[in-house]
């Protein structure tokens, strides 16, 4: 990686936003999509789910572009910000996971997190801590614990709004 500050940083704020997401998404099938289970807590459609915790994990980090570029919008500082980074819009694409076309495929999603996890994991394996690097890789090890609770977050609120909706739903077809 290169030694300039502010690319660790934006570094690491990929790491925090999308790079939790797989080890979410195989909890998830594993724990809660295993057909033998007696205990039924949750719809076994919850899967289905996750691209849009995904979605919702990509409006932050877009959110926190944004913050970013205030009060600055235009064109030259949005070229400014993702030039020479296709990571970061990459990350930006995680946005097409709230269209429902998109959504339809939960395995999408996951496809689309594997190059941040793919490169955490070779952060944390390749880096040599006898070399001085030992902060830089404690400090990726704390920002994947965050974005375990990061993309858990946002997993449960999108099962709260599912929740929500159709429990209103049922209610105005019930009228």
């Amino acid at each position: 990686m290169d030694n300039n500050f502010w690319q660790y940083i934006d570094h690491l704020q990929l790491i925090a936003f999308f790079s939790g997401y797989p080890l979410i998404y195989a909890i998830v099938m594993v724990v809660f999509e295993n057909k033998s289970r007696k205990w039924k807590i949750f719809p076994s459609g919850i899967h289905t789910l996750l691209p849009y915790a995904y979605a919702l994990s990509g409006t932050l980090y877009l959110g926190l572009i944004l913050k970013g570029l205030y009060p600055d919008y235009s064109i030259n500082s949005i070229r400014i910000f993702f030039d020479h980074s296709l990571l970061k819009i990459w990350a930006v694409f995680s946005l097409i996971f709230w269209i429902p076309l998109f959504a339809k495929k939960p395995v999408i999603s996951l496809l689309h997190s594997l190059p941040f996890f793919i490169f955490f994991i070779k952060d944390v394996f390749i880096l040599n801590p006898t070399s001085g690097e030992h902060d830089m890789i404690r400090n990726e090890i704390k920002i994947y614990s965050d974005s375990l609770i990061l993309n858990l977050i946002t997993l449960v609120v999108v099962l709260i709004l599912f929740f929500i909706i159709k429990i209103v739903y049922k209610k105005l077809l019930s009228h």
